[in-house]
């Protein structure tokens, strides 16, 4: 249920344990100065000061306080989603570094449930394997209460669907340099024995460097 003064919004932060207490403590003042007014201004107040980001204020302003961890990763934004599941950015808090994480959405039929677990597992563990330059690395494969995820590398970009969205069509030697680069990945998880089965524009990412 949506939340509509600050002091709401505070509780649910302290229910999130986004922040710590000392952290929370620090923050006192200008805190209690939004606690009775527009939450919006107290959660502005916390992504200004790089606190919180705006998915986690878009969640905490729903009235969501839970769902903020998955074991030691600590969920940043959500950068995309598609038929297979849900991607986000990530922090895992015990080395401070960024991944990406891909929520994976399972059906129903307890039957079909284990043998896509067992299928994602697979490829999760062979992929892991692969050492290439044009291949996101992927670090784990978890499945925690039923909820499967994998922890890959996150590279800072955007995908090329999202590109010719932003920027228009791609020069051909530019389009040209980024198929090459996707067939040197391919060839190379193909020697390994692996088949992508999934190549489209927006699974192709193009670093910001």
């Amino acid at each position: 249920m949506p939340i509509t003064t600050g002091q709401e919004y505070l509780s649910l932060l302290e229910k999130s344990q986004l922040l710590d207490t000392a952290v929370l403590t620090t923050l006192a003042p200008q805190v209690e100065k939004h606690s009775q007014t527009d939450p919006k201004r107290l959660a502005m107040t916390l992504i200004k000061n790089q606190l919180i980001t705006e998915y986690q204020a878009r969640q905490l302003m729903s009235g969501r306080y839970k769902g903020f961890y998955l074991a030691r990763y600590k969920l940043m934004e959500l950068l995309g989603m598609g038929g297979m599941g849900r991607v986000y950015l990530a922090e895992q808090v015990s080395m401070e570094r960024l991944v990406a994480i891909k929520l994976i959405s399972l059906t129903r039929n307890k039957d079909r449930q284990k043998q896509a677990l067992a299928r994602f597992a697979r490829e999760a563990l062979a992929v892991a394997a692969l050492r290439h330059p044009n291949i996101i690395q992927a670090f784990d494969f978890v499945n925690e209460n039923g909820m499967p995820y994998i922890v890959m590398e996150y590279v800072e970009g955007m995908d090329t669907a999202r590109l010719v969205h932003k920027f228009g069509p791609i020069p051909w030697k530019q389009a040209a340099e980024y198929a090459r680069q996707t067939a040197l990945g391919l060839a190379h998880a193909h020697a390994a024995g692996i088949v992508h089965r999934d190549i489209k524009p927006g699974n192709l990412l193009v670093d910001s460097s």
